[in-house]
C-alpha cells in the first residue's frame, strides 16, 4: 500500500489507491453513489476528481464524461432548479450540467461554501437519484471535494445527513503521488529532484498553521502541490536570480524558495543532456545523488525512438538505482515509447524491480 495522504476511519491509503477504491466501487456495484473528500487547500483534490472519469472509461470499456462544477460561484436553485409556471402549473428548470446521458461523473467542488439548502439539494440528488421531476441517467456518479473547517477557505460545516450519504475520506498529500505526476506532466526535472529529496516540503503543513490553528494569516503563502506546479514553469523561463527567489517566494514562501535556489546551485554541475546523447560513451557521469536523479528524469524526457540507443548507452554507464528511475520515469511519460523500444524493454527485465505497466 503507498505512502500515507488519505484517511478513512483508521485505514490509511494513498492517492492512486483511493482511485482504484472510487473505480471498484462504480465500475462494481451500483448502490454507492458518491464519495466525500476532505482536505486543506491546494493539495490535489480537484486532480483526484478529474481523473476519475478516464479510470472509470477504462475499467469498464465504456465512455464516461465529466461535469465539473465550483459550487461556490452557483446558488442553491443551481441546484434544485429555478421556479416557472406553466399552465397553472409551477415546474422547475434545470441548469445545462445536470446530465442527459448515461455514464457521467459529477465532480463538485466546494460544497461547504455555499449554503445548507443547496448540500440538501446534492444530498436528494444522491440519496434518491433525482432532483424535483428530473431522474438521474443511470450509472451517474457524484466526487464531492471541501476544504477543512480552520484552513482560512471560507469552509462552513459538513452536515452530519450529508456526509453519511457519502463514502468520506480525509485527505492529505503525498510525496510519491506529486512526484509521479510531476513526472507524467514533465515538471522540471531539477523541482522533481528537489522534492524527492525535501518530500516534507511538497505540503508545508508547519508553514500552514499558527498557535494551534491551521490556517496562518500572517504567513499567507504556503508549499502545496497545486503551487508546486506553478513552481515548475517559473523555473523554466530562467529568470535572473533575484528576480526568481522573489517570485518562488511569492508561490510557496520565503523558506522553502531559499531551500530550492541552494538546491539549484548544486544542479550546476548537471551535464547537457545533449552531450549526454550525442556523446553517451564519452560525456561526464555525475556522482552526486541529487545531480544523477535529476539527470536520470531528463533523459527520460529526451528520449526518441531515433536517439534511444545511444540514451540507452549513457544509462548503462549510470548506478542502478538512476537506470530504475529511468525507466520509471519513462514509463510515466510514455508507456508507448518505453513499450515500442526492445532494449528499452530487456533493460527494464535486467533491472527486474521495475514492473512494466504496474
Amino acid at each position: 500500500m503507498s505512502e500515507a495522504n488519505t484517511i478513512s476511519g483508521n485505514i490509511t491509503v494513498g492517492y492512486q489507491d483511493l482511485q482504484q477504491i472510487i473505480v471498484g466501487l462504480w465500475s462494481k456495484t451500483n448502490k454507492i453513489k458518491a464519495v466525500g473528500i476532505e482536505g486543506p487547500p491546494g493539495g490535489g483534490k480537484s486532480a483526484l476528481g478529474m481523473s476519475i472519469a478516464k479510470k472509470l472509461s477504462e475499467a469498464t470499456g465504456d465512455k464516461y464524461n465529466t461535469f465539473q462544477i465550483n459550487l461556490s460561484q452557483h446558488e442553491p436553485t443551481d441546484v434544485s432548479g429555478i421556479p416557472y409556471v406553466k399552465d397553472g402549473r409551477m415546474y422547475k428548470a434545470l441548469t445545462e450540467w445536470w446530465p442527459t446521458t448515461p455514464n457521467n461523473v459529477i465532480v463538485l467542488e466546494e460544497i461547504t461554501k455555499g449554503p445548507k439548502l443547496m448540500q440538501n439539494a446534492i444530498g436528494e440528488a444522491i440519496h434518491e437519484g433525482t432532483v424535483g421531476s428530473y431522474k438521474l441517467p443511470a450509472n451517474t456518479y457524484f466526487y464531492l471535494s471541501w476544504n477543512r473547517r480552520g484552513d482560512g477557505a471560507g469552509d462552513e460545516k459538513v452536515l452530519s445527513h450529508f456526509v453519511n450519504r457519502v463514502a468520506y475520506f480525509s485527505y492529505r498529500p503525498n510525496p510519491s503521488d506529486l512526484i509521479n505526476y510531476a513526472m507524467q506532466a514533465g515538471w522540471n526535472p531539477s523541482l522533481i529532484a528537489f522534492l524527492n529529496q525535501f518530500k516534507h516540503l511538497v505540503f508545508d503543513e508547519k508553514g500552514f498553521k499558527s498557535e494551534g490553528m491551521r490556517y496562518n494569516a500572517e504567513k499567507p503563502v504556503f508549499a502545496t502541490p497545486r503551487s508546486w506546479e506553478k513552481v515548475s514553469d517559473v523555473l523554466d523561463i530562467n529568470f535572473p536570480s533575484h528576480l526568481e527567489m522573489a517570485t518562488l517566494a511569492g508561490l510557496v514562501g520565503a523558506g522553502p524558495a531559499r531551500e530550492l535556489v541552494a538546491y539549484k546551485e548544486i544542479m550546476a554541475d548537471m551535464p547537457d543532456v545533449d552531450d549526454c546523447i550525442n556523446n553517451p560513451t564519452k560525456a561526464k557521469l555525475p556522482t552526486e545523488s541529487s545531480v544523477m536523479y535529476a539527470l536520470s528524469i531528463s533523459l527520460a524526457y529526451a528520449v526518441t525512438k531515433n536517439n534511444y540507443s545511444n540514451v540507452l548507452k549513457y544509462i548503462e554507464r549510470m548506478r542502478k538505482e538512476f537506470q530504475v528511475l529511468w525507466v520509471k520515469a519513462l514509463q510515466n511519460r510514455s508507456p508507448e515509447l518505453l513499450q515500442a523500444t526492445k532494449e528499452t524493454l530487456e533493460l527494464a527485465k535486467r533491472l527486474k524491480s521495475i514492473v512494466v505497466n504496474s
